[in-house]
């Protein structure tokens, strides 16, 4: 069962998911177009760094939000649930080790023999932006998948709290729901979304299927 309670990230961007909504489920959005996309493609320089080799960043009020690449991967997987299974593990496992969500776009080749990913994260417990980063060779479909915390409550870092609806002090923690998708998910489309338990995928409120219990040992390519 669902639990009711307040999830409070605000989205400042279309392209970009965020897990969770103010008190009543709502949102505001403040649209700034392609900046994402043309920021991301205009790379700078790579530089060693915990989470991954920095891509790029884009605007957000008045700071700098830098994109990681964690991994890129190429599958042949039969289906494109199939080759979500292999970037769930990825994704989970990331989250597992570093505690922030992760997500990629899932790409394709044009002959459709291979699907491709890059996996990014932002270090943020709260979102993680939608891209149409592709592998050498593949080119973005209209699906992306993400992954979710793995706790029900986190301290929101100071990164977290430019995407938060509201002010958290020092001692309070953001309660989320990470086996759910959040209002947030539906609103940006179709896609997966991995939490500790299940991949699920939706295509809005009224269409959400179980893809996969990641208990069931499926392994991704190394």
């Amino acid at each position: 069962m669902r639990r009711h309670e307040e999830h409070d990230t605000e989205s400042t961007l279309q392209q970009f998911r965020t897990d969770q909504a103010d008190a009543a489920g709502r949102r505001r959005p403040r649209v700034l177009g392609r900046m994402l996309a043309v920021t991301l493609l205009a790379l700078g320089s790579a530089r060693g760094d915990p989470l991954g080799a920095e891509l790029g960043t884009f605007p957000h009020g008045d700071r700098m939000v830098s994109v990681f690449r964690i991994d890129e991967t190429v599958s042949d997987a039969p289906d494109q649930d199939a080759f979500a299974i292999e970037l769930a593990y990825r994704l989970n496992a990331f989250t597992a080790r570093e505690g922030f969500e992760a997500c990629a776009r899932i790409c394709r080749s044009n002959d459709g023999a291979r699907w491709g990913a890059t996996l990014i994260t932002i270090g943020s417990h709260a979102a993680c932006p939608q891209t149409r980063i592709c592998p050498s060779g593949t080119v973005p479909t209209d699906v992306d998948i993400h992954s979710h915390l793995r706790v029900e409550r986190y301290r929101p870092s100071a990164l977290d709290g430019i995407f938060l609806v509201r002010h958290y002090s020092y001692r309070e923690l953001v309660h989320t729901d990470p086996e759910q998708f959040s209002p947030g998910d539906f609103r940006t489309g179709p896609g997966y979304m991995v939490n500790r338990q299940t991949l699920l995928f939706q295509d809005g409120e009224s269409d959400v299927r179980l893809v996969w219990r990641m208990g069931e040992g499926a392994t991704h390519r190394p």
